[in-house]
């Protein structure tokens, strides 16, 4: 089988794209297992820009799978006589007949989840405070977390994208590796400001429904240091003074008329 027949550049392809797709086929046999899965070498070695976007957001397959061995062997027609491909797809069956494709998937898939709630747990126990910053400080490393995996997912996708574009599989990889990671960076402050925000938003509610509820004379006196407001307190204290003594006389000539 001709491999040029393949090719998406046609027969008089340019410089960049006679080496993209040589190493395209290079990179697909060197690391047929990955490739077959749609791992990240799917993306790196991408004969086309466009396939490497595509290969950077689909899910890799499971380790023995059918649709594992059914790649491998795609890729085993373009070179039969490659040994190491055909060790994959013998190593690649005895997996998936033994369920250690399985196991494997299963481990890797609890590894993100398992990695969060570690996080998840250290911010939240290494916070200082009550129950109330606590729960907020793991809520907000929760979201990062996810922010920080969404961010180089798409980091990745675009560095590895415009990486291949220019460069090929080198700039595959050097776009994909600061990309993703740039971007991880990005998508977790991003998520963390997001949050400060909810979080401010929500505090200033309950403040001004507190205040609403609350008579707090303590935060205003200047209606009390008036001259005006000085002068109704002196007349108020000159009656109650009168008023008081009015009270005594009543109340003596009262005791000296029960004493007669």
């Amino acid at each position: 089988m001709n491999l040029r027949d393949h090719s998406p550049y046609g027969v008089k392809p340019s410089v960049l794209q006679e080496f993209r797709w040589n190493m395209h086929t290079w990179g697909r046999e060197a690391f047929a297992s990955n490739f077959a899965r749609g791992g990240v070498t799917s993306a790196f070695f991408a004969a086309t820009p466009g396939e490497a976007w595509s290969a950077a957001w689909r899910p890799a397959l499971e380790y023995g799978s059918s649709e594992h061995i059914s790649n491998l062997r795609r890729i085993q027609k373009t070179n039969p006589n490659n040994l190491n491909i055909a060790d994959t797809i013998k190593k690649a069956e005895l997996a998936g007949k033994t369920g250690k494709g399985m196991f494997k998937g299963m481990v890797g898939k609890m590894g993100g989840p398992a990695l969060n709630a570690a996080f998840v747990a250290y911010e939240a126990y290494n916070t200082p405070g009550g129950a109330t910053e606590k729960s907020r400080a793991a809520a907000t490393a929760g979201v990062s977390f996810v922010g920080f995996g969404v961010g180089m997912k798409v980091g990745f996708a675009s560095g590895v994208t415009a990486g291949v574009a220019i460069g090929g599989p080198v700039g595959g990889v050097i776009g994909g590796v600061v990309g993703g990671l740039g971007g991880g960076i990005v998508g977790g402050l991003l998520a963390e400001k997001g949050m400060g925000g909810i979080f401010s938003a929500t505090d200033n509610m309950v403040e001004r429904e507190r205040a609403r509820r609350t008579l707090d004379w303590r935060r205003d006196q200047s209606a009390f240091n008036t001259q005006k407001a000085y002068t109704m307190r002196q007349q108020s204290l000159q009656m109650m003074n009168r008023g008081m003594m009015n009270a005594r006389s009543i109340l003596g000539r009262e005791a000296v008329m029960l004493h007669q």
